[in-house]
């Protein structure tokens, strides 16, 4: 049937409605007929892991819907650069199980293309279907309660391809924290710290001990290592899931391996212990100063650009994932926090009237660190115009001249959400910034130690795709990416080994990671019109 056939919209119609049905009736099949996998099940070619204890999935596929498992590279390798009729819609269906074959409480499956989420299956499992698909190469990654992740390619053909998932075997380990008296630490923490009980503190799995503390993070809770922590004070943690007072957390970790579990204040290492395959219960006794003796101290005075301190000024040292609180500065604009949680945190001032500079400042393990006169001023107002966005997308600035030496830009981020044209104050300063929406991208540095002429808009045009691959292992790593002008575009702090997309306007660029022993590298590189893929380190 050619292009311009009256059939062919009709069709396509019928085809969607096909597949919307396939989905309905197979999920009621699939749990009418909660069988685990054949036992005939391949083991499936596997993409490299996305999260830490990623491993790949035993998986019985239903040969009367699709070719054989990719393991099968040249296959797959054919059937991925076959064109796909964009007519023709596929559904993707099936099971998960663990590998003992107990139904799985619930959990969440991803489904990207070429680094692009395109679908999600949650709820209660062991049953997932992603409809309208075009045939081609996916992957697939999940995330179940106390279950090792997947990661893996999947090859969808039309009209149906059903999967069959087994989750790897893994073992749970507790993980208990005490006081030399045998009360939990939580409890004794909420006395001698207020307000910080757990925060920033996990349990971690090496393959070998540590030699030293993580890389600097700006995270509240960092991850990585061998498998996935669940932390014991998760809101989540109710009824069954709740956990006794003395219980950091429980680690879900691959069957078969001994591991050696740190426990972690955000970046720095507390303490850490050898633990041997189908170990229940791990116990930490530690003395509440062998955590209290890594919490720091910041002091500062806020003036204003003639020198003069400004009091009641609100000011806060957090990481990203939260914001607000702080302490007032006195009358001689002082102020003095105190049991800070070690890393980058962002440095917040709320001053009236005044601007203070979007900055992460870098406080270690038990540090008594002295900003002395930190500036606030005027700020600038900025109006930003989102209206040919196309409804969506964001604006992410970072500035580009550093106050002081050793501090780093902070991220601002604006979405197009909230409204066609919104207004806000910027610290004086150049800007870089990286404008995303459905019409395309766009770089800019804007001068903003003056007020614009004009409110800001930006020229959006497509552009093309960045595939980001990196493979760290078990090892913790970050990475960013800058355009030639040195505008910041990507920012990631990461674990394992994943993929992900961004769309950037054709150039030349930059790419620094820093790795676990805190060594960085450096490498430029040119985008080009038709895309490409960038592998890390």
């Amino acid at each position: 049937m050619n292009a311009s056939s009256p059939l062919r919209r009709p069709l396509q119609v019928l085809a969607i409605a096909q597949a919307i049905a396939i989905v309905v009736l197979s999920g009621l099949w699939l749990r009418a007929d909660p069988s685990p996998p054949p036992a005939d099940g391949q083991l499936l070619r596997s993409a490299a892991p996305s999260a830490p204890g990623a491993v790949a999935a035993h998986a019985a596929v239903d040969r009367s819907t699709t070719s054989a498992p990719a393991a099968d590279a040249a296959a797959a390798s054919a059937s991925a650069s076959a064109p796909a009729d964009a007519g023709v819609r596929a559904v993707l269906y099936g099971t998960v199980r663990p590998a003992d074959g107990a139904a799985p409480a619930s959990g969440v499956l991803w489904l990207y293309r070429g680094g692009k989420h395109v679908g999600t299956s949650s709820g209660d499992l062991p049953t997932f279907a992603f409809a309208g698909l075009e045939p081609g190469t996916y992957r697939l990654r999940s995330r179940v309660d106390d279950q090792l992740p997947i990661d893996r390619e999947v090859e969808v053909r039309a009209p149906t391809t059903r999967l069959d998932l087994e989750l790897p075997a893994r073992w749970l380990l507790t993980v208990n924290v005490v006081t030399p008296d045998g009360k939990p630490w939580s409890e004794a923490m909420s006395k001698a710290a207020p307000g910080l009980m757990r925060r920033g503190l996990v349990a971690l799995a090496f393959d070998t001990p540590l030699p030293g503390d993580l890389p600097a993070s700006n995270m509240a809770e960092v991850e990585g290592g061998i498998g996935k922590f669940r932390v014991a004070n998760s809101p989540f943690a109710r009824g069954d899931r709740a956990l006794p007072k003395q219980t950091l957390g429980v680690l879900t970790l691959p069957a078969g391996k001994p591991v050696h579990v740190a426990v972690i204040l955000r970046q720095t290492v507390v303490a850490q212990q050898p633990v041997e395959p189908g170990q229940q219960e791990l116990t930490f006794t530690l003395p509440l100063d062998a955590l209290l003796s890594k919490l720091a101290r910041v002091r500062l005075r806020v003036v204003d650009p003639s020198g003069a301190p400004i009091a009641k000024a609100m000011v806060a040292c957090n990481d990203s994932q939260t914001g607000g609180g702080g302490k007032p500065t006195g009358d001689d604009g002082r102020v003095v926090l105190e049991q800070l949680v070690p890393g980058r945190l962002d440095l917040e001032i709320r001053a009236k009237d005044h601007s203070a500079p979007p900055v992460e400042i870098l406080v270690t393990a038990g540090a008594d660190l002295d900003l002395g006169d930190v500036t606030v001023q005027m700020p600038t107002m900025v109006e930003l115009q989102f209206d040919n966005f196309g409804g969506k997308g964001s604006v992410r600035c970072t500035m580009l001249d550093p106050v002081r030496p050793g501090w780093m830009a902070d991220d601002l981020y604006f979405s197009a959400d909230n409204g066609a044209s919104q207004k806000y104050p910027f610290f004086p300063s150049r800007y870089g910034m990286l404008a995303t929406g459905p019409n395309g991208v766009a770089i800019a540095v804007l001068d903003l130690r003056s007020p614009p002429a004009a409110p800001i808009r930006f020229d959006l045009r497509r552009g093309v795709d960045l595939r980001i691959e990196y493979a760290f292992g078990s090892n913790q790593a970050a990475y960013e990416v800058t355009s030639a002008d040195g505008v910041l575009v990507r920012r990631r702090e990461v674990t394992g080994s994943a993929g992900e997309t961004a769309e950037l306007p054709p150039g030349s660029y930059t790419v620094r990671v820093t790795d676990q022993a805190g060594v960085t590298t450096s490498r430029a590189f040119t985008l080009p019109a038709a895309g490409m893929e960038l592998r890390l380190p």
